[in-house]
């Protein structure tokens, strides 16, 4: 799978803390920013350590987004400026799901676990976290899985594939459904009407917020319905030429 690259997402937040005390001079309130990168062209959040022997070859560049959590009194702020780090692969995670990266750019030691905001493993424990992603990665490689980009930009037409087991028979529905979190629940935010047959198809997506997002397709498999998804970050819809 390839996902959609395009300008950074930026994933930090402001959290705003001003006083004024009086007297001579620029006076700074810091915040703090969410830890997390842009991989693949969508945010990855941090959401714990890895250990050092689960953390395995580079898999690509990120961005970890300039902190700019700060007001100054009296004189503009200088944000941090954006930092390339590598993104690591996780054992017996996919990329698309999840990778690791060392804080310091080493090449040995533990790393972040960074999280692809798609993909809704959030348990309360880094190990619930992993046996997570662990599980979805396994399902991805030997399906039935729904395999679509990790990005996707407004008004693009993107590729919907299939993955099951050799010569099994594959029916594709006439549509599917882009859904969105509310808390525990997924909540429909679109209808993507879907193009072609068998294990590749395409859908297009529609103009809806940006952001996380899960695509889901009933299909029937040797005869037996079955609902697949995918998690996918919509971006802003690509710029008029």
């Amino acid at each position: 799978m390839t996902g959609t690259r395009g300008a950074g997402v930026v994933v930090a937040t402001a959290l705003v803390a001003a006083a004024l005390l009086g007297g001579a001079g620029a006076e700074r309130a810091d915040g703090s920013c969410v830890l997390g990168v842009t991989y693949l062209g969508v945010p990855y959040l941090g959401t714990g350590a890895v250990a050092a022997a689960d953390v395995g070859a580079p898999v690509g560049p990120a961005v970890r987004p300039g902190c700019d959590d700060a007001i100054v009194i009296g004189a503009p702020s200088t944000p941090e400026p954006d930092v390339a780090v590598v993104a690591r692969r996780i054992d017996g995670v996919a990329p698309r799901f999840a990778v690791a990266v060392r804080p310091t750019g080493g090449a040995s030691g533990p790393a972040d676990l960074m999280v692809n905001g798609a993909t809704p493993c959030t348990g309360a424990t880094v190990a619930a976290r992993l046996a997570c992603l662990r599980a979805r990665t396994a399902r991805l490689r030997t399906g039935p899985a729904l395999m679509a980009p990790v990005g996707a930009r407004i008004g693009a037409t993107v590729a919907l594939g299939v993955r099951a087991r050799p010569r099994a028979s594959l029916r594709r529905g006439a549509e599917a459904l882009l859904q969105h979190r509310v808390g525990t629940r997924w909540r429909l935010a679109a209808r993507l009407p879907v193009t072609g047959a068998g294990a590749r198809a395409t859908v297009t997506i529609p103009a809806v917020p940006t952001g996380p997002y899960r695509i889901a397709e009933r299909v029937r498999i040797d005869g037996s319905p079955v609902l697949l998804t995918a998690g996918v970050t919509v971006l802003p819809a690509s710029p008029a030429p």
